[in-house]
């Protein structure tokens, strides 16, 4: 926003306030400060996420709150998109490896967050086996879903 505009800065920034760090739906804050959703939405801006880019080195972000919550973010830079552990992840191990700040070869992140999964997998199963019979049958379906659901998006974002 332009400095020529300090009431629509000052808009901007109090929409994002109130999107970023409030729990109130998107129309609930539209509505209090009198915006159509599509208005409030072209005015609220990604949160940066404070891990810098495995690609490209720029700062990620995450677009927004379900993004956030789920640990999802974006390169605004380069469209690297990658779960927000899997960054961690890679940027711990660049600073042990000494590394830091060479771009990530191709598929070595995934790869990486492969690895994580594999570990989550690991400590779920040994989780899994103080279920009840009942409580494997809902977990293992749970399961099942997310597997399902990360090859779509696997082949999906092959297109």
């Amino acid at each position: 926003m332009s400095s020529e505009h300090p009431d629509q800065d000052a808009l901007s920034q109090e929409a994002n306030h109130l999107y970023w760090e409030s729990e109130e739906s998107v129309n609930q804050i539209g509505e209090a400060l009198g915006l159509s959703k599509g208005v409030f939405y072209g005015l609220i801006q990604p949160l940066p996420a404070g891990l810098p880019c495995p690609g490209c080195g720029e700062e990620m972000v995450f677009p927004n709150r379900t993004a956030r919550d789920k640990g999802f973010m974006v390169c605004p830079a380069c469209g690297l998109e990658e779960e927000e552990a899997a960054v961690q992840s890679y940027w711990e191990d660049a600073a042990e490896t000494g590394g830091e700040g060479e771009p990530e070869a191709p598929g070595a992140l995934a790869r990486r967050a492969g690895r994580a999964v594999q570990q989550a997998v690991g400590s779920g199963t040994e989780r899994m086996k103080s279920l009840s019979p009942r409580g494997r049958i809902i977990a293992g379906t749970a399961l099942l879903g997310v597997a399902i659901g990360l090859l779509v998006a696997g082949v999906l974002r092959k297109r």
